[in-house]
């Protein structure tokens, strides 16, 4: 499936002014500021189940993510990283198991979400352990592709993790 998109992004800088960016020989003070840093406060439409968005990792797994070239380093994210666009599968209410079979929500199976033990390179995959009712502000994050790097792997994202909305304007398989 391919998709084409249009952003729709609006954001606002914090009071302070503060990006970070992250560089592969960033030292680890550094590395802790842009952890405890917040890029941008995010103003959005409505996020829902089935929303296409893009969202920022948390600044340890985004810079692991890039490290194994799972992102890019060129976006809004705090350390300079590009966000990640998934599909909202689940929100506030909804039940989010972890099986063997892939990750289940509100006991209905997600297509494709089965995580993988390794990725295309070999190297060991960690997997998110769900079992749980998600509270307000919880989102899990999923893409409909066997190889995608989603929620599968490192579980909930927070809504203000979300940096953007895309609508999808032609899409094929």
């Amino acid at each position: 499936t391919t998709i084409t998109t249009t952003t729709t992004t609006t954001t606002t800088t914090n009071n302070n002014n503060n990006t970070t960016n992250f560089s592969p020989d960033s030292n680890s003070q550094h590395q802790q500021q842009a952890a405890t840093q917040i890029e941008s406060r995010k103003i959005l439409p409505s996020i829902e189940r089935g929303s296409l968005v893009l969202a920022c990792l948390e600044p340890e797994l985004a810079a692991w993510a890039w490290e194994r070239g799972y992102l890019s380093g060129h976006g809004k994210c705090t350390q300079g990283l590009a966000p990640i666009g998934k599909y909202v599968v689940a929100v506030a209410g909804d039940l989010v198991v972890s099986t063997r079979a892939g990750i289940k929500v509100n006991g209905k199976l997600q297509p494709n979400s089965k995580a993988s033990r390794r990725d295309g390179a070999g190297r060991a995959m960690p997997q998110a352990h769900l079992n749980q009712v998600l509270k307000q502000g919880e989102l899990l994050l999923l893409n409909p592709v066997v190889d995608s790097f989603d929620s599968r792997y490192w579980g909930l994202l927070r809504v203000e993790q979300v940096v953007g909305t895309l609508e999808p304007v032609l899409t094929w398989d």
